[in-house]
């Protein structure tokens, strides 16, 4: 992958939770495999009618507690981005402004926008939105949401899951998954849509794909099933599988929010799984 790649950094949102450093120390794997920069940035919020017309936020938000309070993040997150050893260019930003207006305008110039997520609340999504689903429906390049638990380390046996189907983005999703798989060590899950849903595929195209993508990868595991759900269903309804990432599309981006799935205390993998948009 290094050599089809620009210097195009992959940026990760850091707020100071535990998720937002999970989400780093992953993207970290990705900028290494990619030979490109990561860059962590933190968001100071600064309402318009905080400043005047001619005032730079940053000079009026210097001192604020909240920017100190991502100075340390930012620090933080960056100390457990070297401290697992990566040969690897951190850079670190303040940023001040509306947090989801400030990662879009991350994401025009860069490889992957990462963001952690505890899960997302039904308030959250249905009254006031969430920064990790309203980023990975609107950003200009693709959106890591990463659901990770310090305590549920990832097993190499976690399964990538895919969606196969005929939309314009479809081979990039794919390649996407695969080159994932083959960083995480990984096996792949391949869904394809049914043909009665819009760009569905049938089984033998499915198949197809899946025989020229093993001749592509072939140290890779990857298994074909067609589905009559969305990927989204299909890991609700297969709730004994263990998937670390689901990779998709743009077409099925709306789904991002219930594939991570809402917040709650319990334990099972199959509750932390993060997902991939790629456009």
């Amino acid at each position: 992958m290094n050599s089809t790649q620009s210097e195009a950094p992959i940026v990760v949102g850091i707020d100071g939770s535990q998720a937002a450093i999970n989400a780093a120390v992953w993207a970290a794997d990705f900028a290494v495999d990619r030979g490109v920069p990561l860059r962590l940035v933190h968001v100071v919020t600064v309402d318009e009618e905080d400043t005047d017309l001619d005032e730079d936020p940053s000079d009026l938000a210097a001192d604020w507690p909240e920017t100190e309070f991502g100075r340390t993040a930012l620090r933080v997150a960056s100390a457990a981005v070297h401290a697992t050893g990566k040969l690897i260019a951190v850079d670190t930003e303040i940023l001040w402004g509306e947090t989801d207006a400030m990662l879009l305008t991350e994401s025009a110039s860069a490889t992957m926008v990462c963001v952690g997520s505890v899960g997302v609340t039904p308030f959250c999504e249905r009254t006031l939105g969430s920064t990790a689903t309203t980023v990975a429906q609107q950003a200009h390049c693709p959106v890591a949401v990463i659901r990770l638990d310090n305590d549920l380390p990832t097993l190499e046996s976690e399964w990538i899951v895919t969606v196969v189907d005929s939309s314009r983005a479809g081979n990039t999703v794919a390649t996407w998954a695969l080159e994932a798989a083959c960083l995480l060590r990984a096996p792949v899950l391949a869904l394809g849509v049914a043909p009665s849903e819009p760009c569905g595929i049938d089984g033998y195209e499915l198949e197809r794909r899946v025989a020229s993508w093993r001749k592509q990868y072939p140290h890779l595991h990857i298994y074909p099933v067609a589905c009559d759900d969305d990927v989204a269903g299909f890991l609700r309804d297969h709730d004994e599988l263990a998937a670390q990432l689901a990779v998709i599309g743009d077409t099925h981006v709306k789904r991002a929010a219930q594939i991570v799935g809402p917040y709650r205390q319990s334990r099972d993998t199959h509750n932390w799984c993060s997902v991939l948009v790629v456009r």
